[in-house]
């Protein structure tokens, strides 16, 4: 687990993915004790996590990824940007706790084009049938989704 001081606590770094338009907070990622969750952090250095669990944390931290590979959200702040290295970090652990045998594949496969540097449309591809898997009831879009567990964690 990555570490830094943090709000003057030496506590788990985040990683963060961009911000959405408008907002001065940004939203990523952060690894714990208990492996990864949502965050979203704002301007003077608060930082929430999603409580999130199951498949909702899994779909939440999954569209994090989809949108920092779409480009969809504005750039995160500087020093906080997610690395290929965190990114490909966060999906190995959605292989762990995946347990169904074939999207822990499809992730393993979103692994491996990080791991290879392939281009972020096929990172993004790979990432879009792993999710589209976990949401096969009903379609989601993913910026919608991040947009509204962003404001469940920060309303202003």
């Amino acid at each position: 687990m990555k570490r830094a001081r943090f709000l003057g606590i030496e506590s788990p770094k985040p990683s963060a993915v961009g911000r959405l338009s408008g907002r001065s907070s940004w939203v990523g990622f952060v690894e714990t004790d208990d492996g990864f969750h949502l965050v979203v952090g704002g301007p003077q250095g608060s930082l929430r996590s999603s409580m999130s669990t199951g498949s909702e944390r899994r779909l939440e931290l999954l569209a994090a990824a989809a949108a920092h590979y779409a480009e969809a959200l504005d750039p995160p702040p500087s020093g906080l940007e997610a690395t290929q290295a965190d990114l490909a970090d966060l999906v190995r652990w959605l292989v762990t706790v995946e347990g169904e045998t074939e999207r822990r594949e499809q992730l393993g496969a979103v692994v491996d084009a990080i791991d290879d540097g392939l281009a972020g449309e096929v990172v993004l591809s790979r990432l879009s049938e792993a999710i589209g898997d976990e949401t096969k009831e009903e379609q989601v879009d993913l910026v919608d989704l991040l947009v509204a567990r962003v404001k469940s964690l920060d309303p202003a």
